[in-house]
């Protein structure tokens, strides 16, 4: 199992995620009506939020509960003061200000994942389990020590005068994060060693892909994440595309080897790569209370997560079906039906990208590659709209900026959901759909 960089067409599939992440950042832009109370870093903002800042429940080690929607009373009361985060008092006669209100989300949903992450790992179902050791082994549960935010001079405090003792304050509070990250990276060791040991043992081929993601990168070849394999992948999953891929990367010193690989990926009738079915076993999981900007940020992070184990497998394809390739009719026609396997079938912008790209190399016709490029096109476009559009209820004369900011947020979090559950192209076309009935 290898390390790859990440190829160009990854910049269309990360579109969905990074629209959230742009959405969270213009969340956080909107101003209260009321006077601010100025604060000095984030030594300040966690002074003026101590008194109402969320407080770490006992981890829970029952099983996680089948799906069910939340109520309208639940959805409602959580919803009811600052877009999900719940009430702050107030403070000196003043309403939160931004930096509270910020700190106070950010605070919220590392404590809603933290639970989370105990609740799925000590689940009684297998995958559940698999899916909370792949997130304790990750940085899922991480806080930011973002220490710069200290600095009077950082691009945050530069309109405001030094303030030694708040940045003394925001430095310690920066170091006890850090012990805290320390500690926590000290135990996502162990989780990922139950978590191989776990794979190992598991006939799911969907467990066994949760063990590679969580092994990938600088962990491949250390410990025991050297003990699995995309081959063994691949036999658990012998009629999916996306092992075989991986595979054919692993054996780009072995042209003959990845050859037969390549060919294996070329029978399979899916491609199911991405891990985005795992942000849907988080959204089940995450309680009726957990809701808007502070369910949003737990989505995005889940989201963060789980989107890149796919690539290597891809590049080794790029390669493999390279134009200096296409010379070879039978590499030709392969790497053709290659092209319409993930333009067809696929199931996020990736897989339509590379689609396009493979059909446009094998010859297909004209009408053909500009059919799909104008479908990449539109797609590319319903996205933006996507992250800019607001609720019906909220969409009036009379609504405040926090209403509209929090009605994108409300937006991009039922967007997140539907692509956890029926994958990025699915969720775009039944948009445009309704788009176009409006």
């Amino acid at each position: 199992m290898s390390s790859t960089r990440v190829p160009r067409p990854l910049a269309i599939a990360v579109i969905g995620v990074a629209l959230a992440a742009l959405l969270l950042l213009a969340w956080r832009a909107w101003t209260p009506a009321a006077p601010q109370v100025r604060v000095v870093g984030r030594g300040a903002a966690a002074a003026e939020s101590s008194a109402a800042a969320p407080q770490a429940s006992p981890a829970s080690a029952e099983a996680v509960p089948a799906s069910q929607p939340a109520s309208e009373a639940e959805a409602g009361n959580a919803m009811a003061a600052n877009c999900g985060i719940g009430p702050l008092p107030e403070v000196n006669g003043r309403r939160p200000s931004n930096a509270r209100l910020q700190q106070a989300a950010q605070d919220a949903a590392l404590l809603a994942q933290r639970e989370l992450v105990n609740r799925l790992r000590n689940s009684p179902d297998e995958l559940a389990r698999a899916v909370g050791l792949m997130l304790a082994a990750s940085d899922f549960t991480l806080p930011p020590p973002d220490l710069d935010a200290c600095l009077s001079g950082s691009p945050a405090n530069r309109n405001s005068a030094p303030n030694p003792a708040a940045e003394a304050a925001c430095m310690a509070e920066g170091e006890k994060r850090q012990r805290e990250v320390d500690q926590q990276r000290r135990t996502a060791a162990v989780d990922l060693e139950a978590l191989v040991d776990q794979a190992q043992m598991t006939q799911s081929p969907a467990v066994y892909a949760l063990a590679l993601q969580a092994c990938s990168g600088g962990r491949a070849a250390t410990g025991r994440c050297a003990a699995l394999s995309n081959a063994r992948w691949a036999e658990l999953d012998p009629d999916n595309a996306a092992p075989w891929l991986a595979l054919a990367q692993d054996l780009a010193n072995d042209p003959a080897a990845q050859d037969q690989a390549m060919l294996r990926a070329a029978q399979a009738s899916r491609h199911d790569g991405d891990l985005s079915w795992v942000s849907q076993q988080v959204m089940q999981a995450l309680p009726p209370t957990v809701q808007g900007q502070v369910r949003l940020q737990v989505e995005v992070a889940a989201m963060g997560v789980s989107t890149t184990h796919v690539y290597g497998g891809y590049q080794a394809l790029g390669r493999w079906c390279s134009a200096e390739a296409m010379a070879d009719p039978a590499r030709r026609d392969t790497c053709g039906h290659f092209g319409e396997l993930l333009s067809q079938h696929g199931r996020s912008m990736l897989d339509l990208g590379m689609g396009m790209r493979l059909g446009e190399r094998a010859g297909q016709s004209p009408e053909r590659v500009q059919a799909l490029a104008a479908r990449r096109q539109a797609y590319t476009d319903a996205l933006s709209r996507i992250a800019t559009q607001e609720w019906p209820t909220v969409a009036n004369q009379g609504s405040t900026s926090q209403d509209r900011s929090c009605a994108a947020a409300l937006r991009m979090s039922a967007y997140l959901s539907e692509v956890a559950r029926d994958g990025e192209l699915a969720t775009i076309s039944r948009f445009l759909k309704q788009e176009a009935r409006r």
